[in-house]
């Protein structure tokens, strides 16, 4: 009689499949991380650009003057919450 510690037959199956999805959920949460990240730098560059294209007028209506914009970019950004990709979840 063995008295292994190692998992045989259908239990090398069990923690083998466990070990891959394990990794497969941590490569799920690292890409949803990052993909939060792009689309906000990616919604911040569009404000940005947003805003620069408004007349000195605009800017003035809306309080702001053309040195703002970055500071008033990331101020709207911080107040909008990060969109979740489809299938992923809340970190």
């Amino acid at each position: 009689m063995s008295l292994s510690s190692h998992p045989t037959g259908s239990d090398a199956h069990t923690s083998v499949g466990a070990s891959v999805f394990t990794a497969l959920a941590g490569f799920g949460s690292w890409f949803a991380s990052k993909a939060r990240t792009g689309m906000r730098t990616m919604q911040s560059a569009r404000m940005m650009s947003t805003l620069s294209h408004l007349s000195d007028r605009q800017l003035d209506q809306i309080g702001i003057t053309r040195a703002d914009i970055p500071h008033y970019a990331d101020q709207l950004m911080a107040k909008t919450p990060a969109p979740t990709p489809k299938g992923a979840t809340e970190t």
